[in-house]
């Protein structure tokens, strides 16, 4: 991860091969592991990065890994060592495996689950639920928020890409976006 002061024209690399950002776990989806078209387990390092909205938290996952968080005020800290930034990353829930996710202005996470179809909340106080499950989420991608309460999930159909597939894309179009109205209930604690 990469951290730009633009002020003082300066960048700093931060948890260079850090578990939290290094694929560790291969990528399951419905019919078990998606594998390269070479037969290898595919394994992704972290590509979904969401900041909270009062800025002090980061939080970072690969798509087969756990969902993991950071302080923000550890990347402006001049006096933080390699070896405080290893510890200073928190796993914070386990996860499925993701085909993205997002942050909502109250700090709710949002995220497709690959293995089972499935748009997951988290809030900040740590409870999960479960939004949605449906056979028509293929390999759903990361979800957008429109501010009016609705969320909204491409398929984005990975699997079926031709890096997956030997080659032979098997992609049904047309690729859907699906809109989900958010519930206004909290979740059971």
């Amino acid at each position: 991860m990469l951290v730009v002061d633009i002020p003082a024209a300066s960048t700093r690399r931060f948890l260079d091969r850090h578990p939290a950002l290094t694929a560790t776990r291969p990528i399951q989806i419905p019919g078990g592991t998606l594998n390269w078209g070479d037969g290898r387990p595919a394994a992704i390092d972290s590509s979904m990065i969401a900041i909270s909205p009062d800025g002090r938290w980061i939080v970072l996952q690969a798509p087969g890994n756990y969902l993991a968080r950071v302080d923000t005020s550890t990347f402006t800290d001049p006096d933080i060592t390699p070896a405080a930034m290893e510890e200073i990353v928190t796993q914070w829930y386990k996860t499925p495996s993701l085909g993205g996710m997002t942050i909502g202005p109250d700090g709710t996470l949002y995220w497709s689950d690959v293995s089972t179809g499935s748009i997951l909340s988290y809030s900040t106080g740590r409870i999960p639920r479960r939004l949605i499950t449906d056979p028509r989420l293929t390999y759903p991608g990361t979800p957008g928020l429109d501010g009016h309460g609705h969320l909204f999930v491409p398929t984005m159909q990975l699997d079926h890409s031709a890096a997956f597939q030997n080659g032979k894309a098997t992609v049904k179009w047309p690729i859907t976006v699906y809109q989900l109205t958010l519930p206004t209930t909290p979740p059971p604690t």
